[in-house]
């Protein structure tokens, strides 16, 4: 498809039992779909940069599945039988968070369709390849669905696990506290509880799938965060501290998932790992 789509991409060193997500750091709206919108594709929202935050994660040893697709062709954490309406429960939403109209007029369903085949089916397609075939090799699996947020919240994390219905809550406490460990204040089932995505996976054998929602006042532009008036820049000083963190992050989290025995996932996040990417201390 011109634009791009939906890819998986495969750990460059050796696989632990991780798959992470990155649904909404797309923003190509590439023909036909582009047609009928009343704005500019180029500045609808999404969770800015999100792609290049995690950029890192196949060196962790972490199975990736992205998309370069904006949410707004088709978003992959909806259900895909829910149509063209509001923005949180339609899979190709008609407006943005804000009310605000996307299109002309009301798309058909042949062309809801064309988009839940284009963008939401082969995402979810991949995702369950990358889950089964980490889960051959692990016997079990950890699924982080990554995203991120605009509106001012009083945490810097939000890990939603479905209230304890798509991960356990000894595993979504270890990811909590490798964030903490490294200056993130973590909240849970706060404003995110869980997605359409980690509800789906989240019911497979083997699999504990959390959503992880980072404020992109960490990362981003604290002065552009949050404003959906404007594209953000990529960059500055807040961009590496954030990625510089998420790596530490990211080394804690995965070292009980890399050789499983049936305790280890239950342990609390370690010291960081020096050995992968530098050495990771708090800045």
């Amino acid at each position: 498809m011109a634009g791009g789509g939906p890819e998986l991409i495969v750990p460059t060193s050796p696989s632990v039992g991780i798959v992470a997500t990155i649904p909404h750091g797309g923003r190509s709206v590439p023909p036909p779909f582009d047609t009928a919108m009343a704005v500019e594709p180029i500045t609808l929202w999404s969770d800015w940069f999100t792609r290049e935050l995690y950029e890192f994660l196949p060196r962790f040893g972490v199975t990736v599945v992205r998309t370069s697709l904006s949410r707004f062709v088709a978003d992959p954490n909806r259900d895909p039988t829910t149509g063209h309406g509001r923005f949180w429960n339609s899979v190709v939403p008609a407006s943005d968070w804000e009310g605000m109209a996307l299109y002309r007029r009301p798309l058909t369903r042949v062309e809801v369709a064309d988009r839940v085949a284009a963008a939401h089916t082969p995402f979810h397609r991949l995702l369950d390849h990358a889950i089964e075939a980490v889960l051959a090799q692990h016997g079990r699996v950890l699924v982080l669905d990554l995203h991120s947020f605009g509106m001012d919240l009083d945490v810097d994390v939000d890990l939603g696990n479905q209230r304890g219905g798509s991960a356990s809550a000894e595993v979504t406490g270890a990811v909590g506290s490798a964030f903490e460990s490294h200056g993130f204040k973590v909240g849970y089932n706060h404003r995110f509880p869980g997605g359409w995505t980690v509800g789906r996976v989240g019911r497979m054998s083997g699999v504990d799938a959390v959503q992880v929602e980072l404020n992109q006042r960490r990362y981003l532009n604290p002065v552009q965060a949050g404003d959906p008036a404007r594209v953000p820049d990529q960059g500055g000083d807040n961009f590496a501290d954030a990625a510089h963190r998420l790596e530490c992050v990211i080394a804690d989290v995965t070292r009980p998932w890399r050789t499983l025995h049936p305790t280890s996932v239950r342990r609390r996040a370690e010291a960081p790992d020096d050995s992968r990417g530098g050495a990771c201390r708090p800045r």
